[in-house]
């Protein structure tokens, strides 16, 4: 992804990547279209040549606006590109967003996996059904 590139993302993500994917992309010349979570159309709709990813939260922070993985998933499929899904608030063990069809998936560091606020970091993790 660089320059040109485009991104879909849910309006229901956290405050930090809504901020990174509006404000500090922007910056490296990277567009993203922001749709709600259940608008099926406005996912479809906001798909250019130029998209690389669609980005959704398994459950959007602060609003609790749970992703169709699946239907998220078909279409970013449909349009050739990954589904990237943040897991943080599910935690892996109570949902595991490539069984439900994600391409990626990552977790912040800082919540469930270290259990305290003693960690700044994440893991991004390639399910491997992507190319």
């Amino acid at each position: 992804m660089g320059t040109g590139s485009h991104i879909v993302a849910s309006t229901a993500l956290y405050g930090g990547s809504q901020n990174l994917l509006h404000y500090t992309m922007r910056r490296f010349g990277i567009e993203t279209t922001f749709v709600k979570p259940g608008d099926f159309d406005g996912w479809r709709a906001a798909i250019r040549p130029e998209t690389k990813l669609l980005f959704g939260e398994t459950v959007g922070n602060p609003g609790l606006d749970v992703l169709d993985i699946p239907a998220v998933s078909d279409i970013a499929h449909e349009a050739g590109v990954p589904l990237l899904v943040d897991s943080t608030l599910t935690s892996p063990y109570l949902i595991k967003p490539f069984d439900w069809g994600a391409d990626l998936v990552y977790h912040s560091a800082t919540k469930f996996l270290s259990g305290h606020g003693t960690v700044i970091g994440g893991v991004v993790v390639d399910g491997g059904s992507f190319d």
